[in-house]
């Protein structure tokens, strides 16, 4: 399976530890999609949050599919209610790190879903209508690497710089 990652640098050996931001989606993770055009747009947002360091780069990696019956993963995709509760726990309680799963799958919360979660954070609507919100939405996809053993299924396989 392809997998792409966004970045402002060619990362060849991935490290769930690496990540500077713990109020993540799924927590503290090395974050991987199966879109290219997901990973492209994230090229821009992390070279803009490094204030222009590096260059805007797409790594590409191969995920070997035995890490799905080898691994503990837990999968959102189809599981709005079940991810909406664990992104926001991630949001809130970001020390609580929720590792229990070497690898996380589920939607991408967004800026446009950021704001669903900032008004329900805020008690202006409740769980019901940010999960109602949250389905008008195209929801992408995110694999989270959350353990260095899930890393070791990743095979890198090129860097592309984008423009």
């Amino acid at each position: 399976m392809k997998l792409y990652h966004g970045s402002n640098q060619i990362i060849k050996r991935p490290d769930p530890a690496f990540s500077k931001r713990s109020k993540m989606d799924f927590g503290k993770a090395f974050y991987t999609t199966t879109s290219e055009e997901q990973a492209r747009r994230f090229t821009r947002l992390v070279l803009s949050r490094n204030k222009g360091k590096g260059t805007k780069t797409i790594n590409i990696y191969d995920l070997d599919i035995s890490a799905f019956s080898d691994l503990k993963i837990k999968d959102f995709q189809d599981k709005i209610d079940d991810w909406f509760d664990y992104v926001e726990k991630n949001r809130r309680h970001p020390k609580e790190a929720y590792c229990d799963y070497d690898i996380v799958i589920g939607p991408v919360a967004d800026d446009n879903i950021q704001t669903t979660f900032l008004l329900y954070e805020a008690e202006v609507i409740d769980k019901q209508e940010a999960i109602k919100r949250l389905k008008l939405e195209v929801l992408e996809d995110q694999l989270a690497f959350k353990s260095s053993v899930s890393i070791t299924y990743l095979r890198f396989l090129e860097s592309v710089e984008v423009t």
